[in-house]
């Protein structure tokens, strides 16, 4: 990501008995160098590309300087709704930015990671781009859906499939 530029995610969920969703934006860096900038996150049930200021029922990530952008929420939180789709937006910005030496102040890549829990289970996502996405399926689950959206025409879509144990169908 670009300084100043926003990326967009779409989170699908399974919003019956979720009881708390929690969403991490990793910068990703070399020999543990410190990231050239900020992240901040949108978490939103409305718009499909939510950019800042968060609207009334949007949520905000909160940095955490060893950790990156970070949110969560639960059943204990009064403003918590359970939804099938979150829309996810990071922003890269220059309000106190953190140069380290040999890092590019402009750019930087980074990682989200999303955990929806549940009465009883809890399902875990990576949403990296150019990276695999994973999913744990439980035996319970009879269907999944996901989506695939680029902002560039595609020449090619490679999906794969690993099935540890028992067998999937994909249509």
């Amino acid at each position: 990501i670009e300084l100043d530029e926003y990326r967009y995610y779409s989170l699908l969920c399974d919003a019956e008995n979720m009881v708390g969703l929690d969403v991490s934006v990793t910068p990703n860096s070399e020999d543990g160098a410190t990231c050239s900038f900020k992240l901040h996150g949108l978490i939103s049930v409305h718009r499909s590309r939510p950019i800042e200021p968060a609207q009334d029922g949007e949520y905000s990530t909160m940095w955490i300087d060893t950790n990156g952008a970070v949110f969560s929420m639960s059943t204990e939180d009064a403003s918590f709704t359970t939804h099938s789709q979150y829309f996810i937006s990071v922003h890269a910005v220059s309000d106190d930015p953190i140069i380290a030496e040999g890092v590019d102040p402009l750019s930087m890549t980074y990682s989200i990671v999303a955990v929806a829990s549940y009465a009883d289970s809890v399902e875990y996502r990576v949403l990296i781009n150019d990276a695999e996405q994973m999913a744990m399926i439980e035996n319970t689950d009879a269907k999944r859906y996901y989506s695939f959206q680029s902002e560039e025409a595609a020449q090619t879509l490679k999906f794969t499939i690993f099935c540890a144990q028992g067998q999937v169908s994909m249509y």
